[in-house]
């Protein structure tokens, strides 16, 4: 697990340096270097005991950028979830919030096909902080449901049987309707951050509708 943890500080899957807020265009604002700060300016982007947090990722503009950018893409089901977990930096605020998912490989669409029938585990960029009770969101990121199947497009972390999903949320395309909180809570909310939400939003619902389409075949 060391190892993986280097490899997450190295790639800048989540900011180093404390949180970020979250923002369409390079989802690098505002950093939060201290608690103290942190607890002061979280307001507009706590939703309920939801928190969402930026990330340092690559930002997709179509869905052929995010298969471009993927290792291998599967279909599969979330069978178990472990402990969250969350990293802090050495002021204290948290850096890496994430949670390990595993997921039993149906179908490989693209890359090691040995994969078909085994069991991998996702690390996801959603983390329970059990210290202030909120729930943290990586750019919004939310937590697959177990049970449920995917069509996911991963990037290979080289460190088995981990991986990581392409851009945060760009390659998690959910094969039955989730249950979101957070976007329950975001359309009670009249802000600028919340609207800028809800167009990152809109516009991974889009790339999905396209993945579906795409990959029809595949989809049982």
């Amino acid at each position: 697990m060391k190892k993986l943890i280097a490899f997450l500080g190295l790639l800048g899957v989540i900011g180093l340096g404390g949180y970020y807020l979250a923002s369409r265009n390079d989802l690098q604002l505002n950093p939060f270097d201290t608690v103290e700060e942190m607890d002061e300016l979280v307001g507009d982007y706590l939703f309920g005991s939801d928190l969402v947090v930026g990330a340092q990722s690559e930002t997709f503009l179509t869905l052929d950028d995010v298969e471009e950018a993927s290792d291998i893409i599967i279909i599969g089901e979330k069978t178990a979830q472990g402990e969250s977990h969350i990293i802090n930096n050495e002021e204290g605020v948290a850096a890496i919030p994430y949670t390990p998912s595993e997921i039993r490989v149906q179908r490989v669409i693209r890359g090691n096909e040995e994969l078909e029938g085994q069991t991998i585990t996702i690390l996801e960029n959603e983390a329970y902080d059990s210290e202030r009770f909120l729930v943290l969101h990586a750019a919004g990121y939310e937590m697959m449901e177990i049970g449920n199947r995917y069509l996911l497009m991963l990037k290979d972390t080289n460190v088995a049987p981990y991986y990581l999903i392409t851009g945060l949320s760009y390659g998690k395309i959910p094969l039955h309707k989730e249950h979101s909180r957070l976007r329950m809570e975001l359309e009670e909310r009249d802000s600028e951050f919340a609207e800028e939400l809800r167009e990152i939003y809109r516009h991974q619902d889009s790339m999905r509708g396209h993945a579906h389409d795409r990959y029809s075949d595949f989809i049982d």
